[in-house]
């Protein structure tokens, strides 16, 4: 019995050393910082699972774990008419909310929060507003948002529509909606609106200035009152301000009426002289020589208002009146319907026998709305004899006032042009000084009819001639005056012009093919006629 309990004692003992040798991980390790537990028994337990000590986001930390704020982010507004809610992303525990419709933000609508949420009320429908949010404490973590509030209207917006336009100008009226509205009308050349030129008004039309030409524009408008918008946008609608026009300027010595008879009387002339203008289609021609006398025709009634009434209407004479105050025989006939005048006037020119004149006038080009100055003039047409210059610096002197006359009453420096029989020519002796005076004013001709030039032109800008080689002189000679060889003729008239376009130039002559006039000439000068294009700036 007792060899059976020893043994039983040695088995127990040996299957402890088994158990510990084939089982270690059965051996308890005290987790670290804590004390050391005790052993356990030799039956196997299972081992626990670890639990998380991580704060969750809606706890609240210890002061040592309050995170650094940041700025608020994925900011979205959701406006209405007078009301925005404002939704952002963050990680503070209150934010500050302001809105402002200025971008200072000088007078904002603020809010405190500790949501990521913000209701902001009492706006203005139809405006445009700036947010901004930022941790409380954390004014320099800011993060912004623009939005418009949506408009509730009672008032059906204005329907605008173009009332005229001109190279630089737009017009455009609506019928009111509602009396009392003022409005808010802007100009874009986008669909977006994204550069505009803005006009506010209480009148039902506006007049856009300062525009480029021949250029497509969109336009709105909506309605105001009370320093509040009543009216949404009207609907774009396209206008366009026009492109530039050819202006058709002549100058033309009709020859006095008393000057000739018989076949190139006044009478026998003048359906002629009327005739070349109409089919000359010119805006505005200075006439020379448009005498008080009616000559040999019935009627008693001067010579340049003889000529107007055969244009007829649209026709007009700057100064209708039988006056010395006139200009004498210096007078301006325009189209009514392309032109208007502006301003006129007559200047007694200096001289030592007859009474010599400039006449001028300021004139707008009604398709266009450019204003231009035009002047007509007759120097001294005596010739000197023996070696004297009596007459050449009559003519000399002539000129240097014209050319003071048109400064003195052009003080807004518009484009001019300046026509007329100067009675020189690049033949005369010393010089061509009428001419000289001119060019150096800034007073250009377009032909570059330089000094003794024949085949060779010298500052010439016209793009196309017709007939230039043919002199402005014919003296009533069948066979028509020409320089050899050159392409301008020797012209006592000329079209002087300050810096433009001119598309072309025209000596009007009607010849056959052996260069003789065909039926009766209408005077013994040409009318020279061109096309200009007034500058757009």
């Amino acid at each position: 019995m007792q060899r059976a309990a020893r043994r039983q004692a040695i088995w127990r003992k040996a299957l402890v050393v088994v158990l510990l040798l084939a089982f270690p991980a059965l051996l308890c390790v005290a987790p670290a910082n804590s004390p050391a537990e005790p052993l356990p028994t030799p039956t196997p337990t299972p081992r626990a699972s670890a639990t998380p000590t991580a704060t969750s986001r809606d706890a609240t930390p210890s002061p040592s774990e309050t995170p650094e704020p940041v700025k608020p982010y994925n900011l979205t507004a959701s406006p209405s008419d007078t009301n925005v809610e404002i939704h952002w992303r963050g990680n503070s525990r209150s934010y500050v909310v302001q809105v402002s419709a200025d971008p200072a933000f000088s007078s904002p609508i603020a809010q405190t929060t500790k949501s990521e949420t913000a209701f902001i009320s009492g706006l203005s429908p139809a405006t445009s507003y700036h947010a901004r949010v930022a941790p409380s404490g954390a004014p320099d973590e800011v993060n912004t948002i623009d939005f418009t509030t949506t408009a509730v209207f009672t008032i059906p917006a204005p329907a605008p529509e173009q009332n005229g336009a001109t190279l630089s100008e737009l017009t455009v009226k609506w019928k009111a909606p509602e009396e009392g509205l003022s409005y808010q009308v802007e100009l874009a050349t986008d669909p977006a609106f994204t550069a505009v030129t803005r006009e506010n008004t209480s009148a039902a039309n506006v007049t856009f200035g300062a525009l480029k030409g021949n250029t497509s524009y969109l336009l709105r408008l909506r309605g105001v009152a009370d320093s509040q918008v009543v009216t949404d946008w009207s609907e774009p609608i396209e206008v366009a301000t026009v492109a530039p026009v050819g202006l058709r300027v002549a100058s033309y010595n009709i020859l006095c009426a008393n000057c000739r008879d018989g076949a190139h009387s006044w009478a026998n002339r003048r359906k002629l002289v009327a005739k070349t203008i109409v089919d000359q289609d010119v805006d505005v021609v200075g006439l020379q020589e448009a005498s008080y006398s009616s000559g040999s025709v019935k009627g008693k009634v001067a010579q340049f208002q003889d000529l107007a009434n055969l244009l007829g209407s649209p026709y007009k004479l700057t100064e209708p009146k039988k006056s010395r105050k006139g200009g004498w025989g210096v007078r301006i006939i325009y189209n009514s319907e392309r032109v208007k005048m502006l301003e006129h006037g007559v200047y007694l020119l200096p001289g030592p026998d007859k009474l010599r004149y400039l006449s001028w006038a300021i004139f707008e080009q009604l398709a266009t709305g450019q204003r231009f100055f035009f002047s007509s003039t007759h120097l001294e047409p005596t010739n000197d004899k023996g070696g004297s210059t009596k007459y050449y610096n009559a003519r000399k002197k002539q000129a240097q006032v014209v050319v003071q006359q048109i400064a003195a009453n052009n003080p807004d420096k518009l484009p001019v042009i300046a026509v007329g029989d100067y009675n020189s020519t690049k033949f005369d002796k010393p010089t061509n000084a009428p001419y000289d005076i001119m060019q150096a004013a800034g007073y250009l001709d377009p032909l570059g009819n330089a000094y003794k030039s024949r085949a060779q032109t010298d500052g010439d800008f016209v793009e196309k001639r017709i007939n230039t080689e043919y002199s402005s002189y014919n003296s009533f000679e069948r066979h028509a005056r020409k320089v050899s060889g050159g392409v301008n003729g020797s012209n006592p008239d000329y079209i002087f012009v300050s810096e433009m376009r001119v598309s072309e130039y025209e000596t009007v002559v009607n010849l056959n093919k052996n260069g003789d006039w065909i039926g009766t000439i209408p005077s013994d000068h040409c009318m020279i006629r061109a096309t200009v294009w007034l500058p757009e700036d």
